[in-house]
């Protein structure tokens, strides 16, 4: 593909730029800097920007509200947002279940739940992993047994990000537990969080974010009409989500606003008769780093430009996941280290910035991203997955 803009793509980020800058409020800007900071209601109000402007799901089929946009728009839209540090949308709403259920939905929950997600009524969780079961996620025991019209679901997840305020939650649970084959007997329900026999306690992290919770299930009654996709077959719908997942953890352009802040930091580091940026050592691994994350970008491009006709390649999101993480970490801690006692500082507290004004949350997200390399499945398994699915034998997510 060719990654030089053309002229219809520069008028297109000409025109992003204009909206970004009429539409997006100063206040609103940063808030959300990193994946393990949420401000619900700020997000909402941006939400409700791009919705009106029509650019809030262009990756979704046109029917449902997409746009058709080419993966350089898409990709044009992205870096210009990061740029100015727009909110954080929640990517398990509009990038995962939303695409999900366009893609297995009935046409009744179709007619239900897009709308609600576009209008940020609802907000989503995912309910995947278990005490047990988070790389191994076929081994999983949450159980829903038929009654009736009803589903009772009875269990555990664990790691549930932002469960204590979303409103419904796409999960995993076992509905045959006599299948021949562990992934055979698993389906997905979407539920709702209101429902009675649903507990949510939280998990607080070393970042001291609470954005993680465990979620128990103490008999829920789901109704039938909340299955996705045929019963026993949730695994082939939850390997088409964690697709989806996994491509986007790799999330070039944060990471590459991540490197700006270290490059800005580096730059009023004293060293010797310079600055951190010029010294040979440190120099030389944050271009090391740069050129990683421009290759990275090239082949993300490269992956979303071959759209279809690489359908079924596991191997390519996988790809994205391990180095995408791997790069994020890396970037991360060399702005920790750049940072020095600076990085000592919490965002909370009255001590100033780095002079730079980057780097206040920094140590934060590079505590927070030592799990990139774990969520959206280990980067071990993810090197199986990618044996074998380039050494052409079964494969299982």
């Amino acid at each position: 593909m060719e990654l030089a803009l053309t002229a219809e793509e520069l008028l297109f980020q000409r025109e992003v730029r204009e909206f970004l800058d009429s539409g997006l409020k100063p206040e609103w800007r940063g808030v959300s800097d990193s994946d393990n900071r949420s401000q619900p209601e700020v997000t909402a109000q941006w939400q409700a920007v791009l919705a009106t402007k029509g650019w809030l799901t262009p990756a979704w089929p046109a029917v449902h509200g997409g746009l058709g946009w080419s993966p350089m728009q898409h990709h044009i839209f992205k870096e210009e947002c990061s740029k100015r540090r727009a909110p954080k949308l929640s990517s398990m709403s509009i990038g995962m279940i939303g695409p999900l259920i366009c893609l297995y939905g009935t046409t009744a929950q179709q007619a239900y739940y897009l709308p609600r997600i576009i209008s940020g009524n609802d907000v989503w969780c995912q309910g995947f992993s278990e005490p047990g079961s988070g790389s191994d996620l076929a081994s999983l025991k949450t159980a829903a047994r038929r009654d009736g019209d009803e589903y009772v679901v009875a269990g555990q997840k664990i790691w549930t990000t932002y469960a204590h305020y979303a409103t419904h939650m796409f999960c995993l649970v076992r509905t045959n537990p006599l299948a021949a084959r562990p992934q055979a007997g698993i389906s997905m329900l979407l539920i709702d969080m209101k429902l009675p026999g649903i507990t949510v306690r939280p998990i607080r992290t070393i970042d001291g974010e609470h954005h993680f919770n465990e979620v128990f299930f103490d008999d829920v009654r789901v109704p039938e009409s909340c299955l996705l996709g045929a019963e026993n077959q949730g695994w082939d719908v939850a390997r088409s989500l964690l697709a989806f997942e996994r491509s986007g953890i790799a999330d070039v352009v944060a990471t590459r606003q991540a490197l700006h802040d270290v490059l800005a930091i580096a730059a009023g580091e004293a060293r010797g008769n310079g600055s951190l940026l010029q010294d040979d050592d440190f120099g030389d691994r944050l271009a090391r780093l740069e050129i990683a994350l421009d290759a990275l970008e090239t082949f993300e491009l490269r992956v979303m430009d071959a759209g279809p006709r690489c359908a079924g390649r596991a191997h390519d999101a996988s790809i994205l996941k391990i180095l995408g993480s791997e790069v994020r970490q890396k970037i991360h801690m060399l702005g920790v280290e750049a940072l020095g006692q600076v990085g000592a500082v919490w965002p909370d507290d009255a001590a100033p910035a780095h002079p730079s004004g980057a780097g206040r949350h920094l140590v934060q997200d590079a505590l927070f991203f030592r799990a990139a390399s774990i969520y959206g499945g280990a980067n071990e398994i993810q090197r199986n997955i990618i044996a074998k699915s380039l050494l052409k034998s079964p494969v299982e997510i």
